[in-house]
């Protein structure tokens, strides 16, 4: 529920992610800066070179930058005090060895800061209730369901998007969307647990390819369950 945002790499070049992820955003009632160190405008505002050239500290910063360049982002919002950092970009642990030792600087960007991670590699996060929008794909590419009160918690892009697109089309109301991606610093323990607790989910669905802690997962469950349904397809 961030009252401001900040997207690294905004741009006003349609097919780019950060084009598609600040149009999203502008529906919303949240205050929307673009980082882009070529500068320009953004839908009639200036777009930022540098992250202290902006005029607040940003709740939520969406990183759609190549994954080479994501490690500096997420060290400046860390030290900039942004307590929230997804982070679009592929090319991280899934890819073999360069991409594990990225990830591992992403990790230690963050450590011992109050910045939590989601992602990367993430299609992004949708709550339709307050037109929070960070999925780097347009609306024409992928159909965004209206409000409702069923959580989607999917570790994996490609596998839920059909899901969303079924959604919107037959009417099926959504609470929340969050792409776990690869799971670095924020997994579906911690999800799970507020969604739990959020009066505004009565079912929560999950899409998972392994557990972060399944001890901790089904102990959740447990207690989740006697008032919210939760599915999971494993």
């Amino acid at each position: 529920n961030p009252s401001s945002v900040v997207v690294f790499g905004a741009s006003e070049q349609e097919g780019k992610a950060g084009n598609t992820v600040a149009k999203n955003l502008l529906g919303s009632r949240m205050r929307v800066y673009g980082i882009n160190p070529k500068g320009g405008p953004l839908f009639g505002s200036p777009i930022y070179r540098h992250l202290k050239e902006l005029p607040e500290v940003p709740d939520l910063a969406v990183i759609t930058l190549p994954a080479g360049l994501t490690p500096e982002a997420v060290r400046a919002c860390a030290g900039r005090g942004i307590e929230a950092v997804i982070v679009i970009a592929g090319g991280f642990g899934e890819v073999g060895e360069e991409g594990r030792k990225l990830e591992m600087k992403l990790k230690e960007a963050i450590a011992g800061t109050n910045t939590r991670l989601l992602g990367p590699n993430t299609l992004g996060v949708l709550v339709p209730r307050l037109r929070l929008d960070t999925i780097f794909l347009p609306p024409t590419h992928l159909k965004r369901p209206g409000p409702g009160n069923i959580a989607v918690i999917s570790q994996s892009g490609s596998g839920v998007m059909g899901a969303l697109d079924i959604g919107a089309f037959y009417g099926v109301g959504l609470g929340a969307f969050v792409g776990l991606g690869n799971r670095l610093d924020i997994d579906e323990n911690e999800l799970l647990e507020y969604f739990a607790e959020d009066p505004h989910i009565a079912a929560i669905g999950l899409y998972l390819e392994s557990f972060a802690d399944a001890e901790k997962f089904f102990n959740i469950c447990r207690k989740a369950t006697p008032h919210k349904p939760i599915v999971l397809v494993k």
